[in-house]
């Protein structure tokens, strides 16, 4: 909002589109698994990186953050270093953090076996997530599995051993309504011509 407010334009935002090594077979469940990936840096991974890291099941980054942190901590208090020098370091560590956390994150899923299918770039996630669905549905097949057929499904009926009832007969249409007696009747009644006496 400060950048639309100085330049009078809005930053563009960059993700890359990641798919799982199994996609389901219908293309609406494949597009809720996908997974997009922001490029450029990660504040909340630059704040609290083992806790972005282990949200995301990066377990091996999370390990090696602390391994770090101690291994900082250790040497400095080793060395009788003033203790602003380990705060620098560990400074220093959350900047690779938060500038690293996408590619460490593109890594992560491609050693789990998921796939880059696509890079979309947008004014933020929705947009990009809507920008790629737009341009990937369309081309995405239905259903990539083969459809059960009649005799392969069985019904809810059947499921259920509950045999179908046969249609209702048809109801006759229910009469013309009679006039209400009394003087509401007789005055939303038409008028009738009276004969003569």
């Amino acid at each position: 909002m400060l950048t639309y407010l100085l330049f009078g334009r809005e930053r563009l935002k960059s993700f890359s589109v990641h798919e799982q090594p199994n996609p389901a077979a219908d293309r609406i469940d494949r597009a809720e698994a996908l997974e997009f990936v922001k490029d450029g840096f990660a504040f909340p991974a630059f704040l609290l990186p083992p806790v972005w890291f282990a949200a995301r099941g990066i377990w091996l980054a999370t390990l090696a953050y602390l391994a770090i942190v101690g291994a900082i901590v250790a040497i400095t208090t080793w060395l009788g270093l003033p203790p602003i020098t380990p705060l620098l370091a560990i400074l220093a560590a959350h900047l690779v953090c938060g500038a690293e956390a996408d590619e460490v994150q593109r890594t992560h899923l491609e050693a789990r076996g998921w796939t880059t299918i696509g890079h979309v770039t947008g004014t933020g996630p929705l947009d990009c997530e809507r920008r790629f669905y737009d341009h990937w549905l369309p081309a995405a097949p239905m259903s990539t599995g083969p459809r059960p057929s009649a005799a392969a499904a069985p019904s809810s009926l059947s499921r259920l051993n509950l045999r179908p009832q046969p249609p209702a007969p048809a109801q006759p249409p229910p009469a013309s309504p009679t006039p209400a007696p009394g003087i509401l009747g007789n005055l939303l009644a038409p008028l009738r011509p009276r004969r003569p006496d």
